[in-house]
Parts: C-alpha cells; structure tokens; sequence
C-alpha cells in the first residue's frame, strides 16, 4: 500500500511539473516588444530627368508649360535631391528555439515612417549675353569686357509626401554593451499623403566682367537681378512607393548607474536604398537613395 501510495504521489507530482511547464512555454510569447526607435533626418535620392511632355501630362492646366520651349535647351541626366525624413519603429525580440527566452539578436523592427521626395524634375533655360562697355588697363594693357547676361530658366518638379510601412531585421555585435554596432536588411511600402507639381519660372539680369578668354569673373562690376518670376502648384493623384533598403550603424547607451539613462541610447543610422515608385499619371520608376540621421532608441 505504502509503494503504491508513494507512486501514485510521485506520478502527480510528474503529471503537475508538466502542465506547470506547459504552462509557462504558452504564456512565453513568439514575440516580445523590447525597444522604441524615433529616427530622424534627411533623405537623398536621385530624380529621374522627365520631359516636357511629362510635366505637361502632370500639369494639364500650367499656363506657363503652354508658352514655345523650342528654343531652350534642357538639362540632361540624373539629379539628386535632399529631403527631411522621420520614422518611428517597436523592437521586438524574437522567441528563442527551446521557447525559453528571447534572443537580443537579431531584432524585429516594426513602424511607419514619414518621407519628402521628389521623384522627376528637370530645367529648360536659355541664356543670351550682350557686351555693352570694354575696359582697357593703362598699366598692363589687359581688356575687360562688361556684359549684360539675360537667363531664362523653367523649373519642373514632382514631389510627394509618403507615409510607409517599415519593417527591418537588426543583428548587432554586442546588445548588452555601451556602445555596439548594428547591421541588417529592411523593407518599406506605403502611398503618397499628398503629390504635386511644381513649375516655376524666373528671369534673372546679371552684370558680369569677362576676360579676354571668355571667362566670367565676380568684381565690383558683377551684379545680379531677377527681373521676371511665376510659379504654378498643380495636385496629382496618390502614388506608391515599394522600398529595399540596408540599416547600418552605432548605438550608445547613455548612462552605467541611474536606471533610466541605463535604458535609454542615441543612435546613428545609414541606409542606402533601391526604390520603385508607381505615378498613376505617368509610368513606374526606379530610384536609389540614402537615409540617414540620429535617432533615440528606449529599452523598455
């Protein structure tokens, strides 16, 4: 009787240790929210060069795109514009494979993010240049020649505010230590909260000496007037941005003793980027940027 007592004992108490297990592995979630990011700084990406015919597809009402531009001459190629970016993020730390723990790297990152870009921009212009005075020096005989210098410039932009989902893998070298570098991949899509077109116009006058050469030169001669300027703002339907780009970067943590600068870091982050862009009004396009800028990261 003693006997089976005493494996029947034993018996719950194996049967109460699993459940008890059991348990504690459900309550352990797959993932863990650990860390707040706020990132903020500037965004770089090329601009595709568009046509005129673009711009007027964007703008079907400018009154400006309407005037004869046979005459001008186009700026050619790619061209890279700087714009303000900022991105909120949740770190989140995975379940580790014995579902005991989790594992401080890599980690989830999960947020939205706020971008100003532009996407197609290009400059039609056109110079004419009349020399009105010749100055000669009576000591080295060098001439100077005095111009008038008339420029015309049309200016073409289509930027957009977007606001994109944002999701990234972070792998860093040491999680617990003060200062730590990090790496990873990440992603983002969303759409445009507002898009437009820009297309300004503006004539300037300027004064400018020349050499014998034909090279101009800032003297006391040189002065410079704009004589003529309009701008037209038209609004464009909402497009789509899909994004690939790679997180790299430093974290330091505040403080060793008081708890709460324990928990709190400031870091640096670099993210070259591929992007691909849908225009309803127009076609798909590709881009490449970079992001960067100083963020603070809270450990929760």
């Amino acid at each position: 009787m003693k006997t089976n007592k005493i494996l029947s004992t034993a018996a719950l108490l194996t049967i109460a240790r699993i459940v008890v297990a059991q348990e504690q592995t459900q309550q352990l979630k797959q993932l863990k929210i650990t860390d707040l990011y706020v990132h903020n700084g500037f965004f770089v990406n090329s601009t595709t060069n568009g046509s005129l015919q673009d711009f007027k597809t964007l703008a079907p009402q400018s009154v400006l795109l309407k005037n004869d531009l046979s005459a001008y001459s186009q700026s050619n190629g790619y061209s890279f514009d700087g714009r303000s970016m900022l991105s909120a993020l949740l770190g989140v730390q995975l379940r580790d494979k014995n579902k005991t723990g989790y594992r401080k790297s890599p980690l989830l990152r999960l947020g939205v993010g706020y971008y100003s870009v532009s996407g197609i921009a290009t400059n039609f212009y056109t110079t004419k240049t009349i020399t009105y005075d010749t100055l000669k020096s009576t000591k080295s005989s060098e001439v100077t020649y005095l111009d008038s210098v008339k420029r015309k410039n049309y200016n073409m932009d289509y930027s957009a505010n977007q606001l994109r989902l944002d999701a990234s893998l972070i792998f860093r070298t040491n999680a617990d230590a003060r200062w730590s570098a990090f790496a990873g991949i990440g992603i983002n899509a969303g759409a445009s909260l507002n898009s437009s077109t820009r297309i300004s116009y503006y004539e300037t006058e300027d004064k400018e000496a020349r050499n014998t050469a034909g090279e101009h030169y800032t003297t006391n001669y040189y002065s410079s007037t704009v004589v003529n300027s309009k701008s037209e703002i038209a609004n464009n339907k909402t497009n789509f941005t899909c994004a690939a780009y790679v997180p790299v970067g430093v974290d330091f943590r505040i403080g060793k003793k008081r708890a709460f600068w324990k928990h709190t870091h400031l870091f640096y982050e670099l993210r070259p980027s591929v992007a691909i862009t849908a225009i309803p009004e127009l076609r798909t396009f590709a881009d490449a940027g970079v992001q960067q800028g100083i963020g603070l990261r809270v450990t929760l």
